[in-house]
Parts: structure tokens; C-alpha cells; sequence
């Protein structure tokens, strides 16, 4: 039985699925099916009574790539509240709710909120501190997107 603490949960532990071997550096674990395990892992949190603790909701922002602020942003809260969060105040019932179901949205690689995650994802890797500059045109019953200054950017 390995406890399984790398993946930043205290109440881990595998039977099986892992590999032990020895290093110039000391024990070496090796993982099989990493990503399998973690999607099993963040559905049994997501579906598991009761609010998630500190622990879970660190998890399954990691599993979604998203720093603290970008998720904090991306369900509506302050980074401080989000932060809250994650350093043991208990998580409000909205925010749990929601953010269970982006996880279970997310895990499906065909849903909208994949697709939403995997850009905020992306975004967050390369925001800068600027503003964007957009150049727009009215045209019949729509608008048009004519030009955009400034990369990807923080609109603040």
C-alpha cells in the first residue's frame, strides 16, 4: 500500500498501479496512468456529501491548470476569497456547487467548459498588464472584430 501524498490529498492510497525502485538519490515511485488516476480521484471528491475541504478544492483547481486568481475570476470571488479557500475557510455553497460542475464539465473534452477552462488556462500563461486596443465596425445586424492591439492583456 503506498499513501499517495503527492497529489496533495492526505487520504490517498494505492494498492496498486505504481512501481517502487531504487535510486542513487534513494526510493523512486513510479506512477501508471497518472491522468486516470487523478480524473478517478477528482470524481470521487466532486461527488463525495458535504462542501469541499481546503485540500479538494486545491486539487481540483490544479487539475484544472488555473492559478488562484484565474479561478477565483472565472466563478466570480476576489483572489483573497478564493485564497480563503484554499487555506481552510470554509467554501460558500454557490462557489462548491459551481465549481464541482466546471470539474465534471472540464473532465469532458468535448464540453463547452472544457474549451472555456483550457483558454483561461492558456491566457493565464501569457496575461500581461496592459490594456487591449479593439477597432470595431457595425455592420448590418451584427459586429465586427476589425483588429486587436496588444496580444492577449488584463482588461482592467
Amino acid at each position: 500500500m503506498y499513501h499517495y501524498t503527492e497529489c496533495g490529498l492526505p487520504n490517498v492510497y494505492l494498492k496498486n498501479g505504481f512501481t517502487e525502485s531504487k535510486s542513487p538519490y534513494g526510493k523512486l515511485v513510479t506512477f501508471h496512468d497518472i491522468k486516470g488516476l487523478h480524473v478517478l480521484i477528482g470524481n470521487t471528491i466532486v461527488m463525495k456529501p458535504g462542501r469541499l475541504d481546503s485540500t479538494e478544492i486545491r486539487f481540483i483547481r490544479k487539475e484544472l491548470g488555473l492559478s488562484q486568481l484565474a479561478l477565483a475570476k472565472l466563478i466570480g470571488v476576489k483572489e483573497i476569497t478564493y485564497r480563503t479557500w484554499e487555506g481552510n475557510k470554509q467554501i460558500n455553497v454557490t462557489a462548491d456547487r459551481l465549481l464541482r460542475t466546471l470539474y465534471k464539465e472540464f473532465i469532458d473534452k468535448n464540453s463547452d467548459a472544457y474549451a472555456l477552462v483550457t483558454l483561461l488556462a492558456d491566457l493565464d500563461s501569457k496575461v500581461q498588464k496592459a490594456r487591449i486596443e479593439l477597432s470595431v465596425e457595425k455592420r448590418s445586424n451584427s459586429w465586427k472584430l476589425e483588429s486587436k492591439v496588444g496580444g492577449y492583456a488584463v482588461v482592467e
